[in-house]
């Protein structure tokens, strides 16, 4: 898989390559989903051996994804800002910002504020930026439970993830910014309305 992955990055000629910090198998299980890594010291280390790997084999820069997530696997050691900025350091890797993920999270968890995070996370690591649409008030079909929001990328950006941008492209200079959209497809107008939404913002990439 690595090999073809290699030669599918020489003959596009990619910039970089970039992953969500998460996990998607466990003891040869695939898990089908996200699932967040436990923030943990250990996991440090394991995250920035097999980024330092991947970073060997491909010979090009990585990025890491900030993703939303629903509930915790133990109880965290790190901040998901300290977490995330010990792997950039210690795995001098890149970092990839979905900036509706921050949103998310902090929605979901009330553990920060969006723009507490932009401030506590190292930006001089920015490389992409990722924005997109969510689901609010979220309820499970097959019991009770509910969220805040769910990340779908399948609506149109919100006001709030707006804001969260405007204040990170004042902070930092991406090299790229992405609009993700992966059901509920609108007119394709629609989404060039969003796109010009964007060069409307007062922001210079990288």
């Amino acid at each position: 898989l690595i090999s073809h992955f290699k030669k599918l990055f020489q003959k596009i000629k990619a910039p970089w390559f970039s992953d969500h910090l998460s996990c998607t198998r466990i003891q040869g299980y695939y898990l089908q989903d996200l699932i967040p890594i436990p923030r943990t010291k250990e996991a440090v280390d394991i995250v920035c051996d097999n980024i330092k790997f991947l970073q060997d084999q491909f010979q090009i820069p990585f990025l890491i994804e900030n993703p939303s997530y629903y509930s915790l696997v133990s109880e965290p050691e790190l901040s998901e800002a300290d977490f995330i900025n010990q792997i950039l350091y210690k795995a001098d890797c890149g970092l990839l910002l979905d900036v509706n993920n921050i949103y998310v999270n902090s929605a979901n968890h009330q553990s920060y504020s969006p723009k507490e995070f932009l401030y506590q996370i190292d930006l001089s690591r920015l490389v992409q930026v990722h924005i997109a649409g969510h689901l609010k008030n979220y309820k499970a079909k097959l019991s009770s439970k509910s969220l805040a929001i769910l990340d779908t990328h399948g609506d149109k950006i919100s006001e709030d993830v707006l804001n969260i941008l405007q204040e990170l492209l004042r902070l930092a200079k991406p090299k790229a910014i992405l609009l993700e959209r992966d059901s509920n497809f609108p007119d394709f107008d629609e989404l060039l309305e969003e796109l010009e939404i964007l060069n409307t913002m007062n922001y210079e990439l990288a």
